[in-house]
């Protein structure tokens, strides 16, 4: 992206309350906010997403925030063959999903959610192969 569309991504996420990274040239990554210095430079902009250590391995926090209705999640299982369950969240109120949020263990993306299984399984002296 260039430099105006670097500038407005990363304050519309700021505006959020999200926490912003950009970089330019594929060099580091930084949370200040944007250089934004000139034409020729390609810009990157990301979402920085909160992370927690578990047994030193750092793995995405699971969801704080009740999904909209009809969203799919995945639910962090150590009973699950692969780790991760997939449902549908459905309402704001259905206990049974609050409760699996209240724990940080709903995930938006399945990747996200089978990391952080494999952590608690690993933290609890367990293997998945």
């Amino acid at each position: 992206m260039n430099a105006n569309e670097a500038g407005i991504a990363w304050y519309t996420g700021v505006c959020a309350g999200k926490v912003m990274e950009w970089r330019w040239d594929g060099g580091a990554w930084y949370r200040s906010q944007p250089l934004l210095n000139g034409p020729g430079n390609v810009y990157e902009v990301r979402e920085v997403r909160p992370t927690v250590t578990i047994n030193d391995v750092e793995v995405v926090r699971g969801e704080t925030v009740a999904p909209a209705p009809g969203t799919e999640c995945f639910l962090a299982s150590l009973t699950a063959p692969n780790t991760c369950q997939s449902f549908t969240w459905t309402r704001a109120g259905d206990d049974f999903c609050l409760f699996w949020l209240s724990r940080g263990l709903v995930f938006l993306n399945r990747d996200d959610c089978i990391a952080m299984s494999k952590a608690l399984i690993g933290a609890a002296g367990g293997r998945v192969e």
